[in-house]
């Protein structure tokens, strides 16, 4: 749905910005509200790394530098070329906010990343192979483990597979608080995991020797 409503919003800025437009306050006003709200952001990024007990880190200090930045180009250049040219250096500025937000800061809150999930398994268990158990798989999991694993949603298809392969690793995902089905009594948990994205919670099974 991304692509259709950036080409909607582009549209009613651009309608909202031109002269005589009728929606002209309504856009500003909206313009306006946005702003005042990313700029409490740097304050509630703040706030979120002290209550999840984070340590004040690079990543963190990253954001609110890149935030404020953004903020201050976007006044300057509403002061100096009008409001359209804010709005473009604020969607410029947005867009490396966005950036580091999803690539850096919010990784850095996890309490286990899915690297070290997945380093971990391939040191214990090397190449497995590995099965998603449930409904529920990690696609963050998945490219860190670096080769696809399939998904197996119902106990009878787990079964057979445990009969084909019993060096088979069962990985199980709670999720949003949803668990996954209840395991056989044949496995036996090696290991759990709570990254802390979502509620992901990892639980890791095998045979039973």
């Amino acid at each position: 749905m991304m692509p259709p409503l950036a080409m909607l919003a582009s549209y009613a800025l651009c309608r909202g910005l031109s002269p005589g437009c009728k929606e002209g306050p309504l856009v500003r006003w909206v313009i306006g509200i946005t702003f005042v709200l990313v700029a409490l952001s740097p304050v509630a990024i703040y706030v979120i790394g002290r209550r999840l007990h984070q340590p004040f880190g690079s990543a963190e200090l990253a954001l609110i530098v890149i935030m404020i930045a953004a903020l201050v180009a976007t006044m300057t250049m509403t002061y100096r070329h009008g409001l359209g040219a804010g709005v473009a250096c604020f969607a410029a500025g947005m867009a490396m906010v966005y950036a580091v937000t999803f690539g850096r800061w919010l990784p850095s809150l996890d309490l286990v990343h899915h690297r070290e999930i997945a380093g971990e398994l391939r040191e214990v268990f090397e190449e497995g192979p590995y099965v998603f158990y449930g409904k529920d798989f990690s696609l963050p999991l998945i490219w860190n483990m670096r080769h696809t694993i399939p998904l197996v949603e119902s106990a009878e298809e787990l079964e057979r597979r445990l009969d084909r392969a019993p060096e088979t690793v069962v990985i199980t995902e709670a999720k949003n608080k949803h668990e996954p089905p209840k395991v056989s009594a044949r496995l036996h948990k090696q290991a759990e995991y709570q990254t802390g994205d979502e509620g992901a919670i990892f639980r890791i099974y095998t045979l039973k020797p």
